[in-house]
C-alpha cells in the first residue's frame, strides 16, 4: 500500500508514517457510510440537534488534545489555535445544530400569493432530504475550523460525512473524527456515520470516483475547478470555496489622524501575518492614498519587522509556514515580484532557523501590470499599492481573478459606495474581512475564481439538502375542473383565461379589483362545471 510522511514544519523532522487506503477499501468506506446513513437521515431534527451539541462539549473537553495536534503539524502559537481553530470547530456543532432547527424544517408556501391562481385550495411545502454521503475535503491551513463547518453541516441535514484532511495535516484530521464518533457510539449510532480517510490528491481523487453523493471542497483554484468538472459529469453537488488575493482600501477619511494611521496599520500587519499568512482571506493587498503611502509604509515597516517567529524554543508572534517547499515557493514569488520592479522594504530572505519559517515581508511599488499580481500569494507578504483617485483604487482591488473578501476603511458613508463596487462575496467596512469567518450565522461565500460555495449560515445548512416540494390539493367538491375539457372536450369560452390573467396582473393589496375579477372567474367557474 502506499505510505507517506507527514513532516514538521518547525525542525523538518518526521511526525508519522501513514498508509493510504485502496479503492477497495476506499469503496467499502462508502458502503459503510451509505448504510449508516440511512437510520441517521430518519432521525429527527432534534435527535441530531442534540447529538451535535454533545460534539460540541465533547470537542471543547478534548481541547488540549486537539490542539496539540495543531500544534504538532502546523506549527502554529498555541494562543492562535485556541483562537481560531478551536473556537470554531466547537462553534460549528453548536451553531449548526441550532440554525439547523430552523434553516431544515419544512417550509411552508403561502400568503397573499397563494391565492393569485384559478388553482385555489392548494397548500405547498418545502421539505429536506439528505443528500447521502458527503465528502469533506479539507486543506492544512485551518485542519480543524475549515472541516468542522462541514461536517456539522452536513450531519444536521441528515448525511453521512468522509472527511479527506490535507495529507499535511492528517492526525489533527483523525483526532477530531475519533472525537465525534466517540459522541456517536455514547448514542448508539454507528460510528461509520462520520469517517476519515487519509492520502494525498490521488487519493481524494479516488475517493471522489466513488459513489459520493456530494463534495465539499476547500482548497486551490485549480483544484477546486478540475473536481468541478468531475463532479458535473454524473450531477452532483459541489460547494468550492477556493482562493483569494483580498484588497484592503484605506480612503484618505480613514487615514486623516494618527491613531487612525496606528489602527489602520496594525489592522493590515495582523490580517497579513496571522496564520504566518496563510489564510485564504487574508489581507493580500494594501490600497492607500499616494499622498499618505510613505507614512503608512513606514509604520508598516516597524510593525512587520518587531514581529518574532513562534518556536518551540521561544514563544512568538508567528510561527512557521506548512512546509519547506511552500516556503521556497513563496520566496519565488517574492523574487519575481523584485523582478517585475517591485521594492523590498523589510524581510524578503530565508530564515536561517531550521524549519519553514518565512519573516513578515512588506513589497511597495510593484507596477499595477506585474504578472504576480494575479497570483495567490500564501504566507506573510503584503503588497502596498498607491492610487491617487477612489476609482483608480476600486479598479487596482478588482484587478484580480479572485473574489473571496475585501475591506474599506474610512468614513462610513464614503466607504459604503466603495464596498458596493468592490468583487468580493464578503466585503468589510472599517474592519478586515477576515474577521468574517468568526460569524457562523453568516454567510462565507465568495465570487468569480474564489467560488462557487457558501459555509456558514443557514444558507450553508440548507445547501447541504435536495429540496422537495409537495403541494396538496384541499378542494375537494370540485370534481372536475373547468380546463379538464368539460363535457364538450371543446374551450370556445376565452373568458376565464382573460379574467386569470388580469387577476395575475393586479396587486393583491387591491382588494377591490380583486374580489371584481374573482366573482367574475367564479360565476364562469360555476356554469361550467
Amino acid at each position: 500500500m502506499p505510505r507517506f510522511q507527514t513532516i514538521s514544519p518547525t525542525d523538518g523532522s518526521v511526525l508519522a508514517n501513514h498508509t493510504t487506503p485502496d479503492n477497495t477499501e476506499l469503496a467499502q468506506t462508502v458502503s459503510h457510510a451509505k448504510a449508516a446513513q440511512t437510520p441517521w437521515a430518519a432521525t429527527s431534527l432534534k435527535q441530531r440537534a442534540r447529538v451535535l451539541t454533545k460534539v460540541a462539549k465533547a470537542l471543547e473537553a478534548a481541547g488540549d488534545d486537539l490542539v496539540a495536534h495543531v500544534r504538532q503539524e502546523t506549527g502554529k502559537p498555541v494562543s492562535e489555535i485556541w483562537l481560531t481553530d478551536m473556537s470554531m470547530v466547537v462553534g460549528s456543532f453548536a451553531q449548526a445544530a441550532r440554525m439547523g432547527l430552523k434553516a431544515l424544517s419544512p417550509q411552508s408556501l403561502g400568503g397573499p400569493e397563494s391565492m393569485r391562481s384559478t388553482l385555489m385550495g392548494r397548500t405547498h411545502q418545502r421539505v429536506a432530504n439528505p443528500w447521502g454521503v458527503v465528502a469533506v475535503i479539507s486543506p492544512w491551513n485551518y485542519p480543524l475550523a475549515t472541516p468542522g463547518w462541514g461536517i456539522a453541516a452536513a450531519l444536521m441535514a441528515g448525511n453521512a460525512v468522509i472527511l479527506k484532511p490535507s495529507e499535511l495535516t492528517p492526525a489533527c484530521g483523525e483526532a477530531l473524527i475519533q472525537v465525534i464518533q466517540t459522541v456517536l457510539a455514547q448514542h448508539n449510532l454507528p460510528k461509520t456515520l462520520v469517517q476519515c480517510v487519509v492520502g494525498d490528491g490521488q487519493t481524494g481523487e479516488q475517493l471522489l470516483a466513488q459513489a459520493i453523493d456530494a463534495v465539499v471542497f476547500t482548497g486551490s483554484t485549480a483544484v477546486g475547478r478540475h473536481i468541478q468538472a468531475q463532479m458535473a459529469l454524473h450531477n452532483i453537488p459541489v460547494s468550492l470555496e477556493l482562493g483569494g488575493s483580498c484588497p484592503m482600501v484605506v480612503l484618505p477619511t480613514g487615514l486623516r489622524t494618527a491613531q487612525q494611521l496606528d489602527a489602520i496599520t496594525s489592522q493590515a500587519t495582523w490580517a497579513r501575518c496571522v496564520n504566518a499568512g496563510q489564510s485564504c482571506a487574508a489581507v493580500k493587498r494594501l490600497l492607500v492614498p499616494v499622498s499618505r503611502h510613505e507614512a503608512v509604509v513606514n509604520q508598516l515597516i516597524n510593525k512587520m519587522s518587531q514581529l518574532t517567529f513562534d518556536t518551540p524554543e521561544q514563544p512568538g508572534h508567528i510561527g512557521p509556514m506548512i512546509s519547506t517547499d511552500q516556503r521556497f515557493r513563496l520566496h519565488r514569488q517574492v523574487q519575481r515580484a523584485v523582478d517585475d520592479g517591485g521594492h523590498i522594504t523589510t524581510g524578503g530572505e530565508l530564515s536561517e532557523l531550521p524549519g519553514a519559517y518565512y519573516p513578515p515581508t512588506l513589497i511597495t511599488h510593484l507596477p499595477a501590470s506585474a504578472n504576480v499580481l494575479q497570483e495567490e500569494w500564501f504566507g506573510p507578504v503584503l503588497i502596498v499599492q498607491a492610487y491617487t483617485s477612489v476609482e483608480e483604487a476600486i479598479t487596482l482591488a478588482n484587478a484580480t481573478p479572485y473574489g473571496l473578501t475585501a475591506s474599506v476603511f474610512g468614513e462610513p458613508r464614503e466607504a459604503r459606495p466603495v464596498a458596493e463596487k468592490l468583487d468580493a462575496g464578503l466585503v468589510s467596512i472599517n474592519d478586515v474581512a477576515l474577521t468574517h469567518y468568526g460569524w457562523l450565522h453568516v454567510p462565507w461565500q465568495g465570487i468569480k475564481a474564489s467560488g462557487p460555495g457558501v459555509a456558514h449560515s443557514m444558507a450553508s445548512l440548507q445547501n447541504m439538502a435536495q429540496w422537495k416540494t409537495i403541494g396538496t390539493n384541499h378542494v375537494s367538491v370540485f370534481k372536475k375542473m373547468p380546463w379538464l375539457f368539460g363535457n364538450t372536450c371543446t374551450h370556445q369560452d376565452d373568458g376565464l383565461g382573460r379574467g386569470l390573467t388580469s387577476w395575475m396582473a393586479t396587486p393583491w393589496w387591491r382588494f377591490d379589483k380583486l374580489l371584481g375579477a374573482t366573482t367574475s372567474m367564479l360565476g364562469r367557474l360555476n356554469s361550467r362545471l
